[in-house]
């Protein structure tokens, strides 16, 4: 399984830019409220995948 970690940035609503070695891909990602899933779309594309989500936030 790739792991992708890098900068993140909010670009608006759940629209979201992860910086990978200087490499920025737009990234969409939903949470949904019911459960644990979430959705991801990587610049736009549909492809289907699998994806483990590990996130740490800072509330401010």
């Amino acid at each position: 399984m790739e792991q992708l970690s890098g900068t993140w940035s909010l670009i608006n609503n759940n629209i979201y830019r992860l910086t990978v070695d200087n490499d920025p891909v737009e990234v969409e990602i939903t949470f949904s409220n019911n459960n644990d899933n979430v959705d991801i779309i990587f610049d736009g594309s549909d492809e289907e995948g699998e994806f483990i989500v590990t996130y740490k936030a800072t509330q401010i």
